[in-house]
């Protein structure tokens, strides 16, 4: 009785807000035309707080908020964290990048968005048009050390490849 009463007071229990994290692919100008892949190595750009979504239709709601302030016209727009990721030099959102919301991440796709099995591997590096933000929020899944290893080694190897076709 007691496991019923904890599994359903458990299902009752909804954090009052969940993080919005926005990635820059590392490996462009490639991912503009491949898109995500998971050899791929993110950086985190812009991070803020929403009230938590309920459905998934409110999750992608927020995908593309999140689209929309990583786009939007510095001059034209009131909205301060699109003034703020401009204002750090960052570039539109573009096929190949990441955001996450909450647990769940969304690589932007040529037409929409494609739901991502695991978060991506965050390697904060600055490049043109990227700033990565000082501080990297963790990631709010913990991965295991054979994912690591595994994608260590595909991003290993699609380097190799690159080197290899100059």
């Amino acid at each position: 009785m007691f496991a019923q009463l904890f599994t359903f007071l458990a299902s009752l229990y909804r954090p009052a807000t969940t993080r919005v994290r926005v990635f820059h692919n590392n490996d462009v100008p490639a991912a503009w035309s491949t898109g995500y892949r998971d050899e791929h190595t993110v950086t985190q750009v812009l991070t803020y707080d929403v009230a938590a979504p309920r459905t998934e239709q409110e999750v992608l709601a927020l995908v593309e908020e999140a689209f929309r302030l990583c786009n939007d016209d510095p001059t034209l727009t009131a909205d301060k964290r699109a003034r703020a990721y401009r204002f750090r030099r960052n570039r539109s959102l573009s096929v190949g990048d990441v955001v996450g919301v909450g647990p769940r991440f969304y690589a932007c796709a040529r037409s929409g968005w494609r739901a991502l099995p695991a978060a991506p591997c965050i390697e904060q590096r600055a490049g043109h048009g990227t700033t990565p933000l000082d501080e990297v929020s963790a990631p709010p899944v913990t991965r295991t050390l054979e994912e690591l290893l595994r994608r260590s080694a595909a991003g290993l190897a699609g380097r190799l490849r690159r080197a290899r076709g100059r």
